[in-house]
């Protein structure tokens, strides 16, 4: 998102303007994350005033078509939700198939703890022309729509939407039912829009991104962080959230996170956990013979080897090298 990602075939005319002004207190402030933001920390977010979160589900490789997950969905998708409404955004690649991407993006979030709209990431072409981003563009978000039951999100950018879809003799009318999430980095009081929704006007706004230097403040890793706000009243976004009300965060002032996971036990007689799913990251604990783990989500670093996500950046390789270090404990 805020298109510092994927940019290789991208069409992006309008300029980035990093802007680092303060947050208004009038309005419905959230954020969006993705891999780019490492290992958030939910509880630091929420106490720094995020309402919501947007978070990426994934995408489909440039290069070789392949649908994949965020690294970071499945920890994220485990604990945000405790802190506040979620949902959840694909990196949406008209130049490879939309039903295929749709289903797959169904599959990561249908059974989520979210209560915001699904969103369809549309900021590169794939090198494809008006016709064919404009037809797979609604393709995907009708697909989506036919899965979740529900109608999907556009995030787009005035200046994407106009040069790769919005031309003057091909405005989509079918967009317009849809509510618009805009990406708009300036110094203005309200962003600048795509003609399509000039009329009915914006559901979220992408307001700031790289170069805010505001990561760590909402609990990112990364220097910097999206911020969005919502077009109305802490009132209206109550209302607009799926089934109404909002998510209390937990209890002990956030420093206590439930979460359902899988029992694991350990095969070695040491076992080193890092702070990510690698070694690359660094050592912060371990564990020995026969203890037992919970393990809240799973993930495969560069190399294809497992790792288990067993506490709050907490990780500990499950394979690693063709060797079992732990598995899981079954019922008797």
């Amino acid at each position: 998102m805020g298109y510092k990602i994927d940019v290789v075939k991208s069409k992006v005319l309008q300029p980035v303007v990093h802007t680092i002004f303060s947050v208004s207190s009038d309005k419905v402030l959230g954020v969006d994350v993705s891999r780019w933001q490492g290992l958030m920390d939910w509880e630091k977010c929420f106490n720094a005033g995020a309402k919501y979160a947007f978070i990426r589900a994934g995408s489909v490789d440039s290069y070789t078509g392949v649908n994949y997950k965020d690294v970071y969905f499945d920890i994220n998708s485990s604990v945000a939700y405790q802190y506040m409404p979620v949902g959840y955004y694909w990196f949406f690649r008209p130049n490879y198939s939309p039903t295929s991407q749709a289903d797959y993006f169904t599959r990561l979030i249908e059974n989520t703890e979210r209560k915001l709209p699904a969103v369809c990431d549309i900021e590169v072409d794939g090198g494809l022309n008006n016709y064919y981003v404009e037809k797979n563009t609604k393709i995907f978000c009708d697909r989506l729509e036919y899965n979740l039951g529900e109608k999907p999100l556009i995030y787009t950018s005035q200046g994407f939407w106009h040069d790769s879809i919005d031309c003057a003799v091909n405005v989509p009318t079918w967009a317009v039912r849809l509510d618009l999430w805009v990406a708009n980095f300036t110094v203005y009081p309200t962003p600048a829009m795509p003609i399509t929704w000039s009329e009915k006007g914006w559901t979220f706004w992408q307001w700031s991104a790289d170069g805010n230097l505001r990561g760590p403040e909402f609990g990112a890793e990364s220097k910097s962080i999206d911020l969005n706000y919502f077009n109305g009243s802490y009132e209206d976004f109550l209302k607009y959230i799926k089934d109404g009300g909002v998510v209390p965060p937990p209890g002990n002032g956030g420093n206590i996170v439930t979460v359902e996971g899988k029992l694991l036990k350990v095969l070695v007689s040491s076992l080193r956990i890092r702070n990510g799913p690698g070694t690359n990251y660094s050592i912060v604990g371990g564990l020995t013979t026969g203890d037992q783990p919970v393990e809240l989500s799973t993930t495969k670093d560069s190399y294809g080897n497992d790792w288990s996500n067993i506490g709050w950046k907490q990780w500990a390789a499950k394979l690693y090298n063709g060797i079992k270090y732990m598995e899981y404990v079954r019922d008797e």
